[in-house]
């Protein structure tokens, strides 16, 4: 008996984490379609990656951003897949350090794309969570 409260109130806590987990994305994916009433979140994207790429380079962008070097879902299913199920994650905070392209080639490229992230660790309902 005490074995099914116990497994009760950690189903609980787990089913608490993934609903704050998913609250959140939903909020940021609410706040970028909402900002994106005058174009579509692909533009969105694309002026989010401007930003980045002048903030990086110190210079001016280019004018337009080709969305398809960054993710190309017109040719790639998975990119596409990403693109739709974590597309909030491209329009996060500008303290976000977006990855440079949305789908990476090898284990190598994405080690050495976080390996340059500042990354802090969150206790989420006595879970470690490793956010940027």
């Amino acid at each position: 008996m005490f074995e099914l409260s116990w497994m009760n109130i950690a189903m609980q806590r787990f089913s608490f984490t993934i609903a704050a987990c998913l609250a959140v994305v939903l909020t940021g994916a609410i706040t970028a379609f909402s900002q994106t009433a005058s174009g579509t979140f692909v533009d969105f994207v694309s002026k989010r990656l401007l930003t980045d790429e002048k903030r990086a380079t110190g210079q001016q962008a280019s004018s337009k951003p080709d969305i398809t070097n960054f993710c190309n879902v017109d040719k790639s299913v998975v990119a596409r897949r990403i693109f739709i199920e974590y597309g909030a994650m491209f329009v996060a905070s500008n303290e976000v350090t977006l990855p440079p392209l949305c789908l990476f080639p090898d284990e190598k490229t994405t080690q050495l794309f976080q390996s340059r992230l500042t990354i802090k660790a969150a206790p989420i309902d006595g879970s470690e969570i490793r956010l940027q």
